[in-house]
């Protein structure tokens, strides 16, 4: 090597580069992750905290840090096929659980699934905390007055439009 100092190095991207249309461009941000990245990392969350487990004890038994599961969880960095497989595993759920409610179309308009709600929901705190109560409630009964309830109190929060 000569004794000039090199010039400044070009660093590229970790991330493959995308030809034609990629899918930043399709409900996506700079870092190629789309609308499907995301609900997949939701439904990965809501799954991990459904059984439990912390991040590091999927990471550990996935082969990833748990930096790693976080990005997942929120969508910011894509789940490989194989990656996916390992975390089902780990979970002992099948690979289309996370595919569940997802439209065929990335750009098809919808309104939320009813599974896509309740993985939402689950995927907060009190959603699990309140899943995990609900079915500690032994007499069916009583839970059908809990839903009556919960029933309830959406209609008083969120009425239906006034009809015509």
């Amino acid at each position: 090597m000569s004794g000039k100092p090199r010039a400044g190095r070009v660093r590229r991207s970790a991330q493959p580069a995308h030809t034609g249309s990629s899918d930043a461009q399709c409900n996506g941000d700079a870092r190629g992750t789309n609308a499907i990245d995301r609900q997949i990392g939701q439904k990965l969350r809501a799954r991990r905290l459904l059984l439990r487990m912390s991040q590091s004890e999927l990471a550990h038994a996935s082969g990833v840090t748990f930096q790693q599961i976080q990005k997942y969880e929120r969508g910011s960095n894509r789940v490989s096929a194989s990656r996916l497989h390992t975390l089902a595993g780990a979970m002992h759920t099948p690979v289309a659980h996370f595919f569940e409610g997802i439209a065929p179309s990335a750009t098809a308009t919808r309104a939320p699934a009813t599974s896509e709600l309740v993985e939402k929901s689950l995927a907060t705190p009190e959603g699990r905390e309140l899943a995990l109560l609900f079915a500690t409630i032994p007499s069916l009964k009583v839970r059908k007055r809990v839903v009556d309830l919960a029933r309830a109190v959406v209609e008083v929060a969120w009425p239906p439009p006034p009809s015509e």
